[in-house]
């Protein structure tokens, strides 16, 4: 696929996820070229009937995140989720969010847990082709945003502030559903998945992509277990944390205790953008499980995926298909995209074939014969925890039919 803009040609590859009369309503694509940039990200088709300003109404959570510049032994990435009112005709209220800025969590001036949320206004419009501003006050700050409509239940979301003194950020804002919410809504085991940088685990003692993925379980007394994984620098390692949550009613999940304490925002109760308090600034989602406990036949069939978060210039970036027998193999075809010695000499490998043998825990952890670690959120979504020793900088990859 190629799009030409006013600042030239990009080249894509990508992977269609389910197609319906013809039509795929999603796919995962990365940039294939040489003209200095590569990427990765999602599309989606939108629905025409949601393009205007009156079709974003009610309550939505949202979270977004970047990594500035990398500087040898200085993290520099910026996260934040939230949720807010949306009154139909352009106005914002009611809007509370927490922020991550390489480690200041909410203007603290550090790693403080915050008690609660920034609060803000704001405003938005939205135009005849989807296009449309939206904009956050948050104290004496105005954060500007360009957004574009999916449907009236979710808004991409990319930072227009001037990059020399704002995060470029990009994210989403999904609609709530399910609320008020309280600590009900989140009992039951959910898998969490995060991204941010280590602070020196990569070479030369320089930061480098950490990721965090495994089964989130809350009580219905607020008392919550993580048990997972942490990949980093081409080392993968046991990840277990606990402390107990509490929950507002706008959906704002706050813990006490633990030793990366998250922060949650309610998209429903099978679905929450996920910030951890700590100086990786991770940041990802925490989703439901449903169809447990899980079997080698709880993966079965065709799944497209790709990486999200790039957290660092020297993650791979990968989009392709993946096809699951039910019964203990999967094969596939991928490409990838990574950085080579200079900008305009990237490592371009289209059209790779893989298979693997993999057995599936019933907890949802299912294991690939010397491949990646892999979490089942349900039999039509999981999500990869790049573990290859080779590489030093892992990603995260939703899978999903």
């Amino acid at each position: 696929m190629a799009i030409a803009t006013s600042a030239g040609t990009s080249i894509y590859r990508f992977a269609l996820g389910v197609i319906s009369s013809g039509v795929a309503s999603k796919g995962r694509f990365i940039e294939f070229d040489n003209t200095g940039t590569l990427g990765s990200g999602v599309f989606e088709k939108q629905d025409p009937s949601a393009f205007s300003t009156s079709k974003i109404t009610g309550n939505y959570a949202f979270g977004a995140d970047t990594t500035n510049t990398l500087i040898r032994n200085v993290r520099n990435r910026f996260a934040m989720v939230g949720a807010f009112v949306a009154n139909g005709s352009g106005g914002i209220t009611s809007g509370e969010l927490d922020a991550n800025d390489s480690g200041n969590v909410n203007k603290s001036g550090g790693l403080n847990y915050p008690a609660s949320g920034l609060p803000f206004t704001g405003s938005y419009s939205v135009s005849s082709n989807g296009r449309g501003a939206m904009t956050f006050a948050v104290g004496s700050q105005t954060v500007n945003m360009s957004l574009y409509m999916i449907s009236a239940s979710e808004v991409l979301f990319v930072n227009a502030n001037s990059q020399s003194s704002d995060a470029p950020f990009t994210g989403s804002a999904l609609q709530q559903s399910g609320g008020p919410f309280s600590i009900s809504s989140v009992s039951g085991p959910s898998v969490l998945y995060v991204s941010g940088l280590c602070g020196s685990c990569g070479p030369s003692s320089t930061p480098a992509s950490d990721l965090i993925a495994g089964i989130f379980t809350v009580s219905n007394s607020g008392s919550y277990s993580f048990t997972g994984e942490e990949s980093k620098a081409g080392g993968i390692s046991s990840f277990n944390d606990a402390a107990t949550v509490s929950v507002a009613s706008n959906g704002r999940v706050s813990a006490v205790g633990g030793a990366r304490p998250p922060l949650l925002y309610l998209v429903s109760p099978s679905k929450a953008f996920v910030m951890l308090v700590d100086g990786g600034v991770y940041a990802g989602f925490a989703e439901m499980q449903t169809g447990g406990p899980f079997t080698n036949h709880s993966a079965n069939g065709t799944y497209v995926f790709g990486s999200i978060t790039v957290t660092h210039q020297n993650i791979t970036h990968e989009s392709g298909v993946a096809t699951y027998d039910g019964v203990g193999a999967v094969a596939g075809t991928s490409d990838t995209a990574l950085v080579g010695s200079t900008s305009s000499d990237p490592s371009l490998k289209p059209d790779q074939a893989f298979n693997y043998t993999y057995l599936v825990s019933p907890n949802g952890r299912l294991a690939l014969t010397n491949g990646p670690v892999i979490y089942i959120i349900s039999p039509t979504k999981q999500v990869v925890l790049n573990s290859d020793p080779s590489d030093l900088y892992p990603r995260l990859e939703p899978v999903e039919q």
